[in-house]
Parts: C-alpha cells; sequence; structure tokens
C-alpha cells in the first residue's frame, strides 16, 4: 500500500509504504552452535544452511523489523499456509473501508483468566470441554466421580449459558465423546 507521500527518490520501505507486512515460509531451527538449520527430510534431518546469518542474527532481525521498523512479521510452514495468510490478510484489508474496523476496538476480558476450580481444571482436559461446559458439569454433576458416571443423555443434556443469556445444549454428539474418552480413560 503506497503513502501519499511517497516521493521517488525518497530511499526506505516505511516512507514507500504505510504498511509492510513479511511473510516468512519454512521451517527452520537453531543448532547448538548458533546456525540456522532446514529439515531436508527423514533421511537428513535438520541441516545447516551454509553462507547464511546465524540464527541468533536472524531472530534479532526479525524482532527488529518487528519493533523498530512496524513490520508485520507473519511465519507459515508452506506454500498453503502462505495462501491461506495472504488470503485472510487481504480479506481484512478489503472487505470494508480500512477506517471502519472496529473489531479491535472491543474490550477483551477472557473469561479463561478466571481461576478455574480443580473439577473444572480436570474436566477441561476432556474432548469438546471448554470453561462453559465444565462450568455447566460442575453445577449438573457436582463432583467429579458423578461427571464421569454420568450417562451420554445427562451430557447431552447438559446446558451453557452465554454472556448474552442464550442457551446452548452441549448436544449428543459431543456427549459422545466425552463419553467414549471416558470409557477408554478410565477402564
Amino acid at each position: 500500500m503506497r503513502d501519499g507521500t511517497y516521493k521517488p527518490d525518497t530511499p526506505g520501505i516505511r516512507v514507500t509504504f504505510d504498511r509492510i507486512w513479511l511473510v516468512i515460509e519454512g521451517d527452520w531451527q537453531a543448532d547448538d552452535h548458533g546456525r540456522v538449520c532446514t529439515y531436508k527430510g527423514p533421511k537428513h534431518g535438520w541441516k545447516p544452511v551454509h553462507g547464511g546469518i546465524s540464527a541468533p542474527e536472524l531472530e534479532k532481525r526479525i524482532i527488529g523489523l518487528e519493533v523498530r521498523a512496524g513490520v508485520y512479521v507473519w511465519p507459515t510452514r508452506n506454500a498453503a499456509a502462505t495462501v491461506r495468510y495472504l488470503t485472510h490478510l487481504y480479506r481484512d484489508l478489503t472487505d470494508g473501508a480500512w477506517e471502519s474496523h472496529t473489531s479491535h476496538l472491543a474490550p477483551h476480558n477472557p473469561e479463561s483468566l478466571e481461576e478455574l476450580t480443580p473439577f473444572q481444571d480436570a474436566v477441561m482436559k476432556w474432548p469438546g470441554v471448554g470453561l462453559a461446559v465444565s462450568k455447566a458439569a460442575q453445577k449438573k454433576f457436582g463432583s467429579l466421580r458423578r461427571a464421569m458416571t454420568a450417562p451420554l443423555a445427562h451430557w447431552a443434556d447438559l446446558t451453557m449459558e452465554s454472556s448474552a443469556k442464550t442457551h446452548r445444549r452441549f448436544g449428543e454428539a459431543n456427549a459422545r465423546k466425552v463419553c467414549d474418552f471416558l470409557v477408554k480413560s478410565y477402564k
């Protein structure tokens, strides 16, 4: 996106563009000697990239681009992930006027920062059970033992209340996942 104050003979990407994204595609890691390594397949494993920048220097350069130059850096694993990211980025920028986007202004008040009870902490490890379901399960079953031995129909009828005061049933498909998990895990 070109800035309206762009002057052709002016150096620097921040002067030329008002928003800049850098997509870094591909997996890499640092080895014990601080070299950047890429995966060469199951036969060769992780091998150093020859003649390149060291891993600490690469990481510092990426951080510098983000913090000092205001570049949005996004790592992706492969071409499919890059295309997916660029598609979402394009849609975010073009689905409405940039100035009309307001979702970033909504107060972020995640329920997940609440203190969990031991019951909630335990059942949230079961498939399909998040915070709202764990609260409803604790209210309905009262104890972990009763939750673990409850029949499928009791789990299916579990009802969660949202912050908008609407009610949602856990449902049979989700209840089946929980019950199957419990049967396999606690034989």
